[in-house]
């Protein structure tokens, strides 16, 4: 008895958890607008609201030898102006995104994970 008890209870808890992870959604650009970024090495991300300045700023300094990043907080938008446009650099955006506690892309209205993301849109 105190097993089957022991077993639900477990069980009860890791759905709690599994339902209990948000999932954070950034905004890009459009498709066309992620192929000019590509090029001129100008990106636009909206950040959800949760997403503070002060997040923003912290997450932002650890990445200074690959981008600058402007946020404006009043739109939640994050304008990432490359310092070398190249593949790798280019990879170093996902880490920022991801230390904004954000783990989904939304292209067009179509949710991507970061490595599908990085793959059609920044290598």
């Amino acid at each position: 008895m105190k097993t089957l008890f022991l077993t639900i209870f477990a069980a009860f808890s890791f759905t709690a958890v599994s339902f209990s992870q948000e999932v954070k959604s950034v905004t890009t650009q459009s498709k066309s607008e992620l192929a000019t970024a590509k090029s001129t090495g100008l990106y636009v991300f909206k950040l959800p609201t949760s997403v503070s300045v002060e997040d923003v700023t912290k997450n932002a300094s650890y990445y200074v030898n690959y981008f600058k990043v402007d946020f404006n907080k009043s739109k939640s938008e994050a304008k990432i102006t490359m310092l070398t446009n190249d593949a790798t650099s280019r990879r170093i955006i996902t880490r920022f995104i991801s230390s904004c506690g954000i783990n989904s892309y939304n292209v067009e209205g179509v949710a991507m994970k970061m490595d599908e993301f990085y793959t059609a849109f920044l290598q």
